[in-house]
């Protein structure tokens, strides 16, 4: 097919996908540019929506049933209710009678899914105690949203569920502007970039985005009350949203402004009762299970004094968190110790016991993969005793904040520290001015060698300035798509072949000035040097995107392409430039002479400019950092391998490029128990039974 014809077939899909404005200058910023053909705003906004849906649908449901396994075999039925404290609901006349007395449980969510969308002002506040499962019925309250809008084909807003840690009211008075930042910020994909903050801020102002704000009560007081204040004033814009929260921080933070969110359903969790504890235990163990399970499952069941050990078991079952500790913890296990009489003292207790069961019973249980393709078992055994340590370093980095991002460990850390960055300079230094003196003397052997120390210290120089901004940098990838989108590469080329010239001009007649002749070679050498940088730095802005085009994807695959786009780079820049320096150092000095000062000049650029220098050396940052702690014993290395199976042992939970602990008190055990270094053998507490004091506060 010609070209005329591809270009008339492409311009119908677009016509047929939306409404296709002419390109002109006065409808140059009014849509989204696909195939160099502007769709209109609403055509662009809506394609922005369902790419949306269709990413958060996508990581949502791989999270959840292979990692979190909420839905092995069902969610545990916790029951929810309408708070009975009005003072907790301003506007509550607003409310319907039946959203007053709502009742559900964790297992069938319909009656708040039809209550929700059923109000006028969708408000909803999910309070309780720690690991009540406020976050797992925030999850739940995603997917059924996404299912229920993707079976009626509705119009409704996309459920996004971001944590509220990361939101800083100083800087982002409104929560549109935080979640507006947010999106453009995790779903790159929504728009390009140059329309993408404008396409996700309608999305959030026009309503086609629910905010889920997940652990209001991790923000530090302070901030608490400015966060309060903010979601005030959105509450008075009509704003839509969900939002979760322990109960005595949501108590203190409404209370104090004296005005709760108005017109917001707030409900509650009921305790599980220790029989629906035992059933749900009963529906999940194996057939093949310890003949001592029957008696913990009789032992709840039966109605027991307050000082006995089933007690303590009951009140331990009675969270969802508690009850997630057991099944995992003695799945596999003898729990006889559990009902032992000299055995817990209370339920902290009897929950620092279960949380140091834990890593060896998901590492008994879940052993190394047989298929390398196979995503739900680790790809190697970790010792119990290692995993405690690394995770709890780990937890200690940022105790306050719920995501690990792989990017930020160097910074987190300073684990790049200037004297790091400097000795990184010197080393460079020293083999680029080495590498260039060598050849020199194979060619110039009674010749200066002052061009290879200035080469040696501009390659140090570079080294080291560049190794001092990677701890800031993020992740981005290398497009796959590039059918429809060469004139955005010539255009990138025009650009900067343009602005290469115009420096490269003056430049080249100042040499020849000088006395550098042939001029016609002093030309070529000019319009090449000019060519190399327009098709280096053109090349490298039109192929680098901030997302993978794929969607959502598992960090170790960020990790993996940003790797990509560093060799890439420093491929592009090495040949491109080392050509470049081969054809004029030969136009002057010979073939021989321009061919290997070529092969070490693009070397040398490819290292210094192309892999060192630039934007984007995550990959870099992490992997340096990761190295000289595994030296000081506190990480291992490499670390995303270890960091992916903690993922497939369901201790981390991956959101979208980011890890985090399962749970806010699972992190707060392991910052208590590893980050020290003194914690004993995991495999002795279960052992004996006993634990150490300690608590399981952290966020359900």
């Amino acid at each position: 097919m010609s070209f005329l014809g591809r270009f008339r077939r492409r311009r119908a899909e677009v016509r047929d996908s939306g409404p296709a404005i002419a390109v002109d200058g006065s409808f140059a910023n009014s849509g989204l540019i696909l195939g160099g053909v502007h769709l209109d705003p609403a055509s662009a906004l809506s394609r922005a929506r369902q790419e949306l849906a269709d990413l958060v649908t996508r990581q949502w449901r791989q999270e959840a049933v292979d990692r979190l396994q909420l839905d092995d075999p069902d969610a545990i039925a916790v029951p929810w209710h309408t708070v009975t404290d009005r003072t907790l609901m301003a506007g509550a006349r607003n409310l319907t009678p039946s959203s007053l007395k709502l009742r559900f449980t964790g297992q069938n969510l319909e009656p708040l899914v039809t209550e929700f969308l059923r109000m006028t002002r969708r408000r909803l506040v999910i309070i309780g105690e720690a690991g009540s499962g406020k976050t797992t019925l925030a999850v739940q309250l995603v997917r059924e949203l996404l299912e229920r809008r993707a079976e009626d084909g509705a119009d409704d807003a996309v459920p996004v569920l971001l944590s509220v840690a990361d939101w800083n009211p100083a800087t982002f008075e409104r929560l549109n502007d935080w979640v507006a930042h947010r999106l453009a910020h995790d779903y790159p994909t929504l728009a390009p970039k140059a329309q993408r903050p404008a396409i996700c801020r309608k999305l959030v102002d026009q309503r086609h985005v629910l905010p889920v704000l997940d652990g209001l009560d991790e923000l530090p007081p302070l901030a608490r009350t400015a966060a309060v204040k903010a979601l005030n004033r959105s509450c008075a814009e009509d704003a839509r949203l969900i939002l979760t929260c322990r109960t005595a921080e949501y108590e203190q933070a409404v209370r104090k402004p004296g005005k709760p969110f108005t017109s917001a359903l707030v409900i509650e969790p009921d305790r599980l009762s220790p029989e629906a504890a035992a059933d749900y235990l009963d529906r999940c163990l194996r057939v093949d299970r310890e003949p001592s399970w029957e008696s913990v499952l009789d032992a709840l069941r039966t109605t027991c004094p307050p000082d006995a050990p089933a007690a303590v078991l009951a009140e331990v079952a009675a969270s969802p968190l508690g009850l997630w500790l057991l099944r995992t913890a003695y799945e596999d296990a003898d729990p006889a110790v559990l009902l032992a009489p000299d055995g817990f003292r209370d339920a902290d207790e009897l929950r620092g016991h279960l949380f140091d069961a834990l890593i060896p019973a998901v590492v008994e249980r879940r052993g190394p993969r047989d298929e390398p393709f196979d995503r739900t078992a680790p790809s190697r055994r970790h010792e119990p005793r290692d995993i405690t340590r690394w995770l709890g370093y780990l937890a200690s980095l940022t105790p306050d904040k719920p995501d690990l991002p792989w990017w930020g460990l160097a910074r987190t850390t300073g684990a790049l520290s200037p004297a790091v960055c400097a000795a990184f300079g010197v080393v460079v230094a020293v083999l680029s001015g080495l590498a260039l003196a060598t050849a020199s003397w194979l060619f110039f052997p009674s010749g200066s060698y002052l061009g290879s120390v200035m080469f040696g210290a501009s390659s140090g120089c570079a080294a080291w300035l560049g190794a001092r901004h990677w701890p800031d940098s993020v992740p981005a990838y290398a497009r796959r798509r590039v059918r429809g989108r060469f004139r955005g590469l010539v255009h990138a080329l025009l650009h900067h072949a343009t602005f290469a010239l115009g420096l490269g001009l003056p430049l080249g007649s100042l040499l020849y000035l000088m006395g550098m002749r042939p001029a016609d070679r002093l030309a070529a050498l000019v319009v090449a040097a000019a060519l190399a940088h327009a098709f280096t730095t053109g090349f490298m802005e039109w192929i680098e995107s901030p997302s993978a085009e794929d969607g959502p994807l598992t960090p170790p695959d960020h990790l993996a392409a940003d790797r990509r786009l560093e060799v890439l780079r420093a491929c592009v820049f090495g040949l491109t430039y080392g050509l470049t320096i081969a054809v004029g150092v030969g136009l002057f000095l010979g073939i021989g002479i321009g061919f290997l000062s070529g092969a070490i000049g693009g070397l040398g650029i490819a290292v210094t400019t192309g892999m060192l220098a630039g934007p984007h050396h995550a990959w870099l940052a992490f992997s340096a950092a990761t190295y000289r702690l595994s030296r000081q014993g506190r990480l291992p290395y490499p670390l995303m391998p270890f960091l992916d199976d903690a993922h497939r042992l369901g201790l981390l939970r991956a959101v979208g490029p980011v890890y985090q602990f399962r749970h806010q008190a699972l992190r707060d055990h392991l910052n208590r128990a590893g980050g020290t270094g003194a914690s004993p053998d995991p495999q002795e507490r279960v052992v004996t039974g006993r634990a150490p004091a300690g608590g399981a506060a952290g966020r359900g």
